[in-house]
This record gives C-alpha cells, structure tokens and sequence, in this order.
C-alpha cells in the first residue's frame, strides 16, 4: 500500500471539503497479501478538499494482475458527481492525484 494524496476543488475555486471521495478498482486482482476484490474504498475530504494525510492504497503497480485502473468518483454535495475513469495509480509515494483530469457526469 501506497500514501495517496491530493486536493480537490469545486469550479468555482472553493474546496471540495466533506466531498466523498470512491476508488473502485477495475477488477479482482492479486498482490502481496492474496487476492483484492472489485470493492469500493470511500474516504471524506477534510475542510481544505484534501484526502486524510494517512491515506493509503494498493496502486495499480502494486498488483500482480496487469492492466487494473481505479474509477474515481468524487461526490461533492454541492457541485453534484465528478468522475476521473480509467486512472492508474501509480509511482513513489507519496503519489499525487492533483494531475487527474475530469469527467463530468450526471
């Protein structure tokens, strides 16, 4: 597992604060501890939009199954859904999610 950080803010510049924030991985996959199932992982933004300093996830070059991404969700109770398809969460840590361009979705 990987530190994961980053900011979100809502269009007009303010921050995504008490957004929730799901990574849904793609598929089952397998890593060091056994087998990852297709399950979401939901965390809430703090008051700045960022994720928790202590944020952690398997990323998709920790896993023995090629070819997994994360669907990203952000669901911000003022702005509505945005999506971020098809990401792959890789690198050092701590990795930076700042550069993911957007979906928007009804």
């Amino acid at each position: 597992m990987k530190n994961v950080t980053g900011s979100f803010a809502r269009p007009d510049g303010t921050p995504a604060a008490g957004a929730t924030v799901n990574f849904l991985l793609s598929a089952p996959a397998n890593c060091s501890i056994g087998m990852l199932v297709h399950e979401r992982v939901t965390v809430i933004l703090d008051q700045t939009g960022s994720l928790p300093e202590d944020f952690e996830l398997w990323c998709n070059d920790e896993l023995y199954t090629a070819g997994t991404y994360y669907n990203v969700t952000l669901v911000d109770p003022v702005y509505g859904r945005v999506l971020y398809e098809n990401v792959v969460i890789a690198g050092t840590s701590p990795i930076a999610l700042n550069q993911l361009t957007p979906t928007f979705s009804e």
